[in-house]
């Protein structure tokens, strides 16, 4: 159906503004792109350079599956004894 849609419909509308639909090489997007893999060494790494906050990183780990529980601001993670 999407080629069907882009030979006869975009095909001719790309050639009555005056371009070669070969040499143009347009195509139609159809719905929204997959979303890319999330590689933990490369969220590490942009925690890392301060591309993203700690409060980022975390949310994006969770949404990956780890298990990270929320401390408040200045709390430590270990508890002290």
């Amino acid at each position: 159906m999407k080629r069907i849609v882009e030979r006869e419909i975009f095909k001719p509308i790309v050639e009555q503004a005056g371009y070669d639909p070969r040499r143009a090489a347009v195509r139609l997007n159809w719905g929204i792109p997959e979303k890319p893999e999330v590689n933990m060494a490369d969220l590490i790494k942009a925690a890392e350079q301060k591309l993203i906050s700690p409060e980022e990183f975390r949310s994006i780990a969770r949404k990956i599956g780890w298990e990270i529980t929320e401390t408040q601001q200045g709390e430590s993670s270990e508890k002290e004894g």
